[in-house]
């Protein structure tokens, strides 16, 4: 959303973008005016020796103007010795979509009132294409309603010790995710809807999928294929409803237009949910349960499922 209002902010400027590797996935084929990726990887174990490497670059390229979208002050470090006018994007307690804050960072704090500009991710034809043909292999055709669920984020494959809170807060359990594709099923047989509900998760991730297909009594496709985030995102974009946790793959979803129900804790969804049309998504948290501190596992899936309902044909 904040590069769109760029693009309309300065209609004749060419735009660069630091970003992550991840991030050069994500703004591939976005627009044509978007000319130059500089990416720095913050996971790499290189990280401090690349530092000098991206502030060279940023100082060599002349910017008029830099927009730094991260909240991380140490990302001023990338810009010393550049001439740009930096604005940086402020945190407040304010409870502000952070594409919202982004917004008005590139509208000077003047965009709150006037159209609002959402997210969005283009989908290309050979990813759609690439996404039918898997999704055909896996008997699923065009009259198929298709419920997607995401299980994993970001971190699960850390260290569990390491990484407890982070499961607490962004993992919805197994055996929830079996007794919400049982729900769903027999209600689409009910009803007599065609419904398929699909896990598209990586390679290393087949596992987790694997228990959760077990827990739902055999209910879920799971599909495993090589990564393609082309084909990824149209896949998403053909899911007519997705079942995820607060991820990234909630907000790429969001940017494809797929309706979901998405699951929060700690995070409020009014900061970190995805910025979409209202009626385009549910957000269900555990602060609204009678038991929180369980995390995520506070969410009951026939809630959930009730969710959904508000989204099925029948």
């Amino acid at each position: 959303a904040a590069l769109k209002a760029l693009l309309k902010r300065y209609p004749e400027a060419q735009l660069h973008a630091l970003t992550s590797p991840d991030g050069r996935r994500v703004l591939s084929g976005f627009n044509k005016r978007l000319t130059r990726l500089i990416i720095h990887d913050r996971k790499s174990i290189k990280e401090r020796l690349l530092r000098p490497r991206v502030r060279q670059e940023i100082a060599g390229a002349e910017y008029s103007d830099i927009f730094c979208f991260e909240t991380n002050p140490s990302y001023q470090r990338f810009f010393k010795g550049s001439r740009a006018y930096v604005r940086q994007v402020r945190m407040s307690d304010e409870i502000v979509n952070f594409a919202r804050r982004c917004l008005d960072l590139v509208a000077n704090g003047k965009s709150r009132d006037n159209a609002t500009e959402w997210i969005y991710l283009p989908v290309g034809e050979q990813g759609q294409r690439r996404a039918w043909e898997m999704l055909a292999g896996a008997g699923i055709d065009d009259d198929t309603y298709v419920v997607g669920f995401h299980p994993s984020f970001s971190g699960l494959r850390k260290v569990p010790f390491r990484n407890r809170d982070s499961r607490s807060q962004r993992g919805w359990p197994v055996e929830a995710f079996g007794a919400l594709a049982r729900q769903l099923t027999d209600y689409a047989a009910q009803e007599g809807m065609h419904m398929a509900i699909v896990m598209d998760l990586l390679p290393e991730e087949r596992s987790l999928g694997e228990s959760i297909v077990r827990a739902s009594e055999g209910r879920i496709r799971l599909l495993t294929p090589a990564p393609d985030f082309e084909r990824y995102k149209a896949t998403l974009q053909r899911m007519n409803l997705l079942i995820t946790p607060n991820t990234g793959p909630m907000h790429i979803a969001g940017a494809v237009g797929t309706r979901m129900v998405a699951l929060f804790c700690v995070q409020h969804p009014g900061d970190s949910g995805p910025y979409v049309p209202p009626a385009q998504w549910v957000a269900l948290r555990a602060e609204d349960t009678l038991a929180p501190h369980l995390g995520l596992a506070a969410i009951a899936p026939i809630d959930v499922f009730e969710a959904c309902r508000r989204y099925l044909p029948v």
